[in-house]
Formats: structure tokens, sequence, C-alpha cells
């Protein structure tokens, strides 16, 4: 199942769906869709969510946006 830590992040900071909704102009029910791993948040939404996250403090990393099922590219090399 896909799903991204940072909604996760986001919620565990006091931020409710219809916070994080109203940040990225979709409805709460897209948002229960990106926590749920139904779908995940578009390259606009996600800019938004990194916007809000920085607005109330909370960092967010790129691999809070990778899938679950799928490791996070950090561009590191392998040693």
């Amino acid at each position: 199942m896909n799903q991204t830590n940072a909604i996760k992040r986001l919620k565990k900071a006091g931020l409710t769906r219809s916070d994080i909704s109203k940040a990225c102009g979709v409805s709460r029910h897209a948002v229960g869709f990106w926590e749920s791993g139904r779908s995940v948040p578009s390259g606009k939404s996600m800019g938004a969510l990194v916007r809000l996250a920085s607005e109330k403090g909370i960092v967010l990393l790129a691999s809070d946006f990778a899938s679950y099922d799928e490791p996070a590219n950090d561009d590191r090399e392998a040693a």
C-alpha cells in the first residue's frame, strides 16, 4: 500500500485533515486518500504540504513522500 509519512507527521503535530486540505486546496477526502495510500499528492500539493509544514516548524524529508513499498531515493551512493 502506498502511503506518505508527510501526512502522518502533520497530523502528529496537531493538524487536522481540514487544516491540511485547506492549505493544499483539496478536499478532506483527498487528504484521507493520501493518508490511506489510495492516492498520492500531486507535485503542487506536495509543495503546499512542505510550505504548511515549514510554517508550523515541522521538517519534512524527501523520504516522507516515498511510498512504503518502494525504497526512498536519497541520492547517496552505495558504499
